[in-house]
């Protein structure tokens, strides 16, 4: 099985890149699994909620005790695994799923300009200090020798769209599919 984990401080395209996906992929079936939640193409499961028209999704819109049903779908049920955002991306699933998984773990970043303005643009309200524990939250992460990622800096759509197209291709959904 495979597994796609998107991380990233606020602001560095983890919920735009999974709506690219989303939609390339074509999902239309949900899932509920306890209280995990998403969305299944053929063997792949892509965790989070994505409603129509809200600003910000994935796995930020679970329950916070959402990990214990996460934990008993990944040993239980045999599908490909993606998400994104806050919830789930932690060390210890990230280190699991390199176990369990052939996984690809993709830490989105970007500069502070970028960041401030994109901020700016979805007009969040996350606090100075909220915003410096993902950071160093995503620091630690890069930071475990046990952890293998790959950065990303997204700045266009063109982009986004691409390693869209390079994640569904590992996935074996083709954007076509």
């Amino acid at each position: 099985m495979k597994a796609v984990a998107i991380g990233g401080v606020p602001a560095t395209g983890k919920s735009t890149l999974m709506k690219h996906i989303l939609k390339k992929a074509k999902v239309e079936k949900k899932f509920t699994y306890g209280l995990l939640r998403g969305y299944v193409v053929k063997d792949t499961a892509f965790l989070g909620l994505y409603p129509s028209g809200d600003k910000f999704g994935g796995t930020d819109k679970l329950s916070m005790a959402v990990q214990k049903d996460y934990d008993k779908f990944v040993d239980e049920l045999k599908y490909n695994i993606v998400f994104e955002g806050d919830r789930l991306f932690t060390a210890h699933n990230l280190l699991a799923l390199q176990i369990t998984h052939t996984a690809r773990i993709i830490i989105l970043e970007n500069n502070a300009m970028t960041l401030a303005h994109r901020h700016i643009d979805r007009e969040d309200t996350q606090s100075e200090k909220f915003l410096k524990g993902r950071t160093t939250k995503i620091k630690n992460i890069k930071e475990n020798e046990f952890i293998t990622y790959e950065p990303y800096e997204l700045t266009t759509l063109d982009e986004t769209e691409k390693l869209a197209d390079d994640i569904l291709e590992f996935l074996g959904l083709c954007a076509s599919d």
